[in-house]
């Protein structure tokens, strides 16, 4: 025994150098100095939106993560890998397109893949396959853009508000619903703020996805955690608007409101969080397998690495890192000199000088107050309310924008109107036919909104550089390659609404806005330059 003993190799544990240390100091400040705008902005929306800041601690756990693995990269030479290269320069390439593409999720979405390619040429190909899972949980820390936030959480407005009302009926109680209000008789419940608890949903997916890596159990076990935070917040949130509904019947509306404020969506979120590791534990039984925790979460510490001075080696700094060093350096440069690339401004008139009458519309102008301007930026707008010889009312409300940046770009109605308390019922893309633009019918997005009540028909469609999109994110890659090959990011979004009348059909609503589109969007062309 003692013979072979003695020739058995020695264990090799790989370290890195004290100049690793001041190499990755180096990359993390050309990284962070390259991105600090993003991740400044990344800072404000976790301690500003509730329902993002969980962010806050992703990049703690993942440390955690990486340590975890500290006994298996220590056994791995890290030789580094050109592939991490390419992925960085990806990431700047990213992050100098959220500039022209006026996208703060470019910008933040840049940040990580640089991060990931910066770890890949650093580790190796080798050593990645332990990093990898861990690393990409980076992305959870960054929040979805508002559009798509607005358009997931809509949907499962309307599924929880549904259930909501089904479960204050089964309780004998009368409840009425107009479009997105909850009429309790004593009290009546907008949808936007009884539906406030799915704004926690991400929130508990992420923890979910997190849960999942560390559940010991089969695949499939995994993607049922992690599938079930949806319905487990549904339901949640739907317990809350029942038991609002209850308690105005019972104790009545000041005891309601407290339920309503005290029984918020943080509160939401830790009721689904133990049904959710409730769910996990079952999991566990099934098949018979684990029954305790400890058993089930695999939240285990590193094993110590061995003491023996003559297994110790130390690692080279990989050749792609440093490259990835001389990019970043690159990509500053390539930054500092992007702002001053003057953007063409192509001659336009005024939106004073647009016609208030024309075709037997006569319009009245109106102005947005300063709170709104301060949020839009805009460099020249429009609203008018038209009126013709039929009572029938439109109102036309234009953004316009010089050049289009992060600070400063068209916004979405998708965002505005749910912010102005109402609900979209429906969203979807129709042409018009009957209004030619550019040789082509008239692409526009088509919603309706409600509130209490009131309904609107809303036509919008973002008009840019000759070109008519109805996409938000195409609108943004559009203005990146205009800004690239144009070197113009100018650009508007024009919006129509009108009232459905009592007993009105939708079709004549219809019909209205597209005759007026008709007339209207001829005149465009001096106010929005091709």
């Amino acid at each position: 025994m003692s013979a072979v003993a003695a020739t058995s190799p020695p264990v090799i544990v790989w370290k890195s150098p004290p100049r690793a240390l001041l190499a990755w100091l180096v990359a993390a400040a050309l990284l962070g100095w390259f991105t600090h705008d993003g991740i400044r902005e990344l800072v404000w929306v976790w301690t500003t939106r509730p329902e993002f800041s969980f962010g806050a601690f992703i990049p703690f756990i993942v440390a955690f993560l990486v340590w975890q693995r500290k006994e298996l990269l220590a056994a791995i030479e890290f030789r580094g890998s050109w592939t991490g290269v390419a992925i960085l320069c990806l990431g700047v390439v990213v992050r100098l397109a959220g500039d022209l593409a006026a996208s703060w999720s470019f910008v933040e979405y840049g940040f990580v893949i640089a991060v990931l390619g910066l770890a890949l040429a650093w580790a190796g190909r080798p050593a990645m396959r332990h990093l990898w899972a861990p690393l990409l949980m980076l992305f959870l820390m960054l929040p979805l853009p508002e559009v798509a936030l607005q358009g997931i959480l809509q949907r499962l407005q309307l599924v929880s508000s549904w259930i909501g009302v089904a479960i204050i009926r089964a309780c004998d109680i009368s409840v009425h619903v107009e479009g997105n209000l909850i009429d309790l008789g004593a009290m009546k419940l907008q949808v936007a703020e009884a539906c406030s608890g799915l704004r926690y949903l991400l929130s508990l997916i992420t923890l979910g996805i997190i849960a999942a890596y560390f559940y010991r159990a089969a695949f499939w076990k995994r993607v049922i955690v992690v599938a079930s935070a949806i319905p487990i917040t549904i339901i949640m949130n739907s317990v809350r608007i029942g038991l609002v509904g209850v308690t105005v019947e019972h104790f009545g509306r000041s005891a309601a409101e407290g339920v309503l404020h005290e029984f918020e969506g943080m509160v939401v979120f830790v009721i689904a969080l133990l049904i959710m590791l409730g769910e996990m534990w079952v999991l566990g039984r099934v098949g018979g397998g684990r029954t305790s925790f400890g058993e089930l979460l695999a939240i285990d510490l590193p094993s110590p690495l061995p003491a023996a001075r003559d297994a110790v080696r130390y690692r080279p700094i990989p050749t792609p890192f440093v490259a990835c060093i001389v990019v970043l350096t690159g990509a500053q440069v390539v930054q500092w000199f992007m702002p001053h690339r003057p953007q063409v401004k192509p001659e336009r008139q005024s939106f004073a000088q647009f016609p208030l009458e024309f075709e037997g519309w006569r319009g009245r102008p109106d102005k947005l107050e300063k709170i709104y301007l301060d949020v839009l930026k805009v460099d020249d707008y429009l609203v008018v309310d038209y009126i013709n010889a039929e009572r029938d009312a439109i109102n036309l409300h234009i953004q316009y924008y010089h050049a289009q940046g992060r600070e400063a770009a068209t916004h979405s109605p998708r965002v505005c109107i749910p912010a102005g308390g109402w609900e979209i019922q429906r969203l979807d893309q129709r042409e018009l036919p009957e209004v030619p633009f550019r040789g082509a019918p008239l692409a526009v997005n088509r919603a309706i909104v409600t509130r209490g009540e009131a309904t609107l028909l809303v036509y919008y469609w973002f008009q840019q550089r000759g070109r008519n999109s109805t996409n938000e994110m195409g609108t943004k890659i559009l203005i990146l390659w205009d800004a690239l090959t144009r070197n113009r990011s100018d650009g508007a979004m024009v919006r129509l609404i009108t009232a459905r009348r009592p007993g009105e059909a939708l079709e004549a609503a219809d019909a209205r806005l597209t005759r007026f589109a008709g007339a209207m969007v001829p005149r465009l062309t001096p106010f929005i330059p091709d």
